[in-house]
């Protein structure tokens, strides 16, 4: 039997998307399954070593304007058709991109194109005439499409429309992890060593937020916040980690309401599954995700977490880890929630692991998922279904 080949199409490595496709590969059964990679953007050497260590090739694609457009054509369907033969191409782009794609895909040959949904709303998508837009990249989308992925049953209403979902026609893929990696446990040792590298004082409430500055994460409503707490009298430390453009003005609110006593900025992190180790709480105010993957490492981490109730209820994995609050309830209601949730004590690792493993989100039971669906052996998947045993 040989394996399916299939090339997974991102918009760029570094983000939310190149994890998912890299926590898929990194447990795929390669008798089953081939993974290729292409995006517009360069790839870290470790994320390279584990593509071609699973027996998967990494392409760099020119990105498509009007001058390079011709030559975009020429490129992708050269990497089809010396690479090939896929059996599938994955799509992680929506819109008149996934759809070009789509059409060279076809012209080229393949017989499986599919479309994944990442993202459950945008900026400003409640204008009427981003209403119209979406209702016509909707349209678009589901020309360009011969199959639905998604990370979330709210991903997949947004960018399919709610007919689509509810004829039973998404493969839901969870946004797995590796959950061995983030339910570790340091030392009391260890933790006090870190905490001396940060210059956090014992006895000091750590809250953490992990993301890129952008609108979708809602820095401005942590900003309140902080301010509230400080001006509150409560020891804490708030730590941001993630880069983006709006990295550089948020400090500046921060040192302008006189907090930069109360913040650490840490950029981008490789050890942020150690870091989760030594916060009491985290949060994630965001005006919309498709499933945020932080919040499944928080809970595979043990930590508790204060989501927006704009977050798919489908990342709680019913450990009594996360609480999910509207935004309108304003930065008192957070704020009480937040030194709520610093209280509550972790499930045991074991208890952890299932709960994870049950519904797909490890990185074993997600990959098993998925080469059951290239295989045609599943079709539809919904977030919160048990796991079939004879699956694995």
């Amino acid at each position: 039997m040989n394996p399916k080949k299939v090339l997974h199409i991102i918009p760029g490595y570094g983000g939310g998307i190149s994890s998912t496709v890299r926590n898929l590969v990194n447990s795929i059964d390669t008798h089953r399954v081939l993974i290729d990679v292409a995006s517009f953007s360069k790839y870290s050497e470790d994320f390279c070593n584990e593509i071609q260590s699973k027996k998967g090739k990494l392409f760099t694609l020119t990105r498509i304007n009007k001058t390079s457009l011709f030559r975009c054509i020429k490129e992708y369907c050269s990497i089809l058709s010396k690479n090939g033969p896929y059996d599938a191409v994955h799509i992680h782009i929506i819109g008149y991109k996934g759809f070009y794609f789509s059409l060279l895909s076809r012209l080229c040959g393949i017989k499986r194109v599919i479309l994944h949904a990442h993202v459950a709303s945008d900026k400003g998508s409640e204008i009427w005439y981003n209403k119209l837009k979406m209702i016509g990249s909707r349209m678009i989308t589901n020309i360009a499409a011969d199959e639905f992925a998604s990370c979330s049953k709210m991903a997949s209403e947004y960018l399919f429309g709610k007919k689509i979902v509810k004829k039973h026609q998404v493969m839901h893929i969870p946004n797995s992890i590796n959950v061995n990696k983030f339910s570790i446990t340091l030392s009391s040792n260890e933790k006090a060593k870190m905490k001396e590298a940060l210059k956090i004082e014992e006895d000091t409430l750590v809250i953490g937020h992990i993301g890129q500055f952008g609108y979708q994460k809602n820095h401005e409503f942590m900003v309140e916040i902080i301010k509230e707490m400080k001006e509150r009298n409560i020891q804490f430390k708030w730590l941001f980690i993630g880069v983006g453009k709006e990295r550089e003005r948020i400090e500046a609110e921060i040192d302008k309401n006189g907090c930069s006593d109360v913040v650490l900025f840490l950029g981008r992190r490789e050890d942020v599954h150690r870091l989760f180790q030594i916060m009491d709480v985290t949060v994630l105010p965001s005006h919309f995700e498709g499933l945020p993957t932080v919040t499944v490492e928080t809970q595979a981490a043990g930590i508790p977490t204060v989501i927006s109730s704009k977050v798919t209820d489908e990342v709680n994995m019913q450990l009594g880890l996360v609480q999910i609050l509207p935004l309108e309830d304003g930065e008192d209601a957070w704020i009480d929630a937040i030194l709520k949730m610093s209280k509550v004590k972790s499930p045991d690792k074991d208890i952890l692991v299932n709960s994870m493993f049950n519904r797909g989100f490890t990185t074993e039971a997600a990959a098993r998922l998925y080469e059951a669906y290239i295989w045609n052996e599943i079709h539809h998947y919904t977030l919160g279904d048990e796991i079939r045993c004879e699956m694995f």
